[in-house]
């Protein structure tokens, strides 16, 4: 094992000096091969993360910070995907979660009853996962293989680059590591190529990216006079754009049984603004190991509203019959209860109660969105626009 370990060690010093001293297309050429096996070997993975809005840019979390985490449950199994949150208590003292999964046939999103998180209110069944779990899977944009609304993943870009789409920008150093920078313009967003991205990629870290940063392609090619203007900036997407950004911030060795060794894994990355950050904490990893299929399913409970859509068709069941009935009128009627104490509206009444045996029309989901989410995609936005201008500007 120490011998191998020794041999890969060799190996990784001489693809840096290779990227370090050849031309471009070899600097790309090390990247693509390193980044296929680590994408290739990963067939399964599970990975319990930590959401953390508000946080420091800089420095260490302080305990309230700890405490408003969110955690969260990623896991992939070939074909099979799963995102998952904790109930958590939001606005007025409701429950809430989020689930997005995909069991290899059907996808599944599921929410909470607002009076109790623990118990599921509705399944909703689809052929196709919702795109929410792009998003909501930040691992996955961690390591690279989904970047936002991005159809393909960076192993693709630089697989199918060219030398008018893909340009290799140089080192330059991201915190105290020296990363290789490429810009890509064949990143497709729904179809379109109107997007550019920048990774930076980290040899140390057998070149995984360690910052990634995506926006619209005519806002980096705009005339240097306007890339300058002191005027306010309204940005407004269209179709085939998209913006963000994240950075990873620190990796540690998880092991592999399938490679037979330890690999490199993202650790913390964030959204930063300013001294504001949005924080991933990824606590634990899991590679390459079998996950029972039952995981990608959300469970019904008596009470619970399923919603199939994948025939042609549409089925809404009510599980648990009449006890199903019960239990949900019940949960109902609690959570009409919390907004009528949180509202103190005398005029507002509990409903009576469900009839047809399943309800089509009350949504328990909460009615104020988790916060964070909004923050969170507000650091985005702002950030990776305010990054694009600053690139602008530096250009010659």
């Amino acid at each position: 094992m120490k011998i191998a370990r020794y041999l890969r060690n060799v190996l990784t010093a001489a693809s840096i000096l290779v990227a370090g001293i050849g031309n471009a297309e070899d600097n790309l050429a090390v990247i693509e091969r390193n980044l296929a096996e680590q994408y290739s070997s990963i067939r399964s993975v599970e990975v319990q993360f930590r959401v953390i809005a508000m946080a420091p840019a800089e420095g260490p979390l302080s305990q309230e910070n700890l405490d408003r985490a969110v955690r969260w449950e990623w896991l992939i199994d070939g074909a099979k995907k799963l995102i998952r949150s904790d109930p958590q208590r939001i606005a007025d003292g409701q429950s809430y979660l989020e689930w997005y999964s995909f069991d290899g046939v059907k996808a599944y999103e599921a929410s909470c009853y607002q009076a109790d998180g623990s118990k599921l209110e509705t399944i909703r069944i689809r052929s196709a996962i919702n795109r929410s779990y792009f998003h909501r899977a930040v691992p996955s944009a961690m390591l690279g293989l989904h970047v936002g609304n991005c159809d393909s993943n960076t192993l693709d870009w630089l697989s199918r680059r060219t030398a008018e789409t893909v340009q290799d920008l140089g080192i330059e150093r991201i915190r105290d590591r020296d990363c290789r920078k490429v810009q890509f313009d064949n990143v497709p967003v729904g179809g379109k190529f109107l997007t550019r991205a920048i990774v930076w990629f980290d040899s140390t870290v057998d070149w995984l990216p360690c910052k990634l940063q995506w926006g619209p392609r005519r806002l980096a090619e705009r005339p240097p006079e306007a890339a300058s203007s002191k005027q306010p900036m309204v940005l407004t997407l269209a179709p085939g754009e998209t913006i963000g950004r994240i950075e990873v911030t620190e990796y540690f060795r998880v092991e592999d049984p399938l490679l037979g060794r330890e690999r490199w894994f993202p650790k913390r990355a964030q959204v930063a603004m300013g001294n504001v950050a949005t924080v991933f904490q990824i606590d634990k990893v899991v590679l390459n190991q079998s996950i029972e299929g039952t995981r990608f399913i959300p469970t019904p409970v008596p009470g619970t509203q399923v919603d199939d859509q994948t025939s042609g068709q549409p089925t809404l069941v009510l599980h648990g019959g009449e006890e199903g009935l019960v239990q949900r009128q019940n949960m109902l009627r609690s959570a009409e209860l919390i907004h009528l104490k949180n509202t103190g509206n005398p005029g507002l009444k509990p409903e009576k109660g469900l009839t047809p045996p399943v309800s089509l029309a009350p949504d328990a989901r909460p009615r104020k969105w988790a916060w964070w989410w909004p923050v969170l995609g507000s650091l985005v936005v702002l950030s990776a626009a305010v990054s694009f201008r600053k690139w602008q500007r530096s250009r010659p």
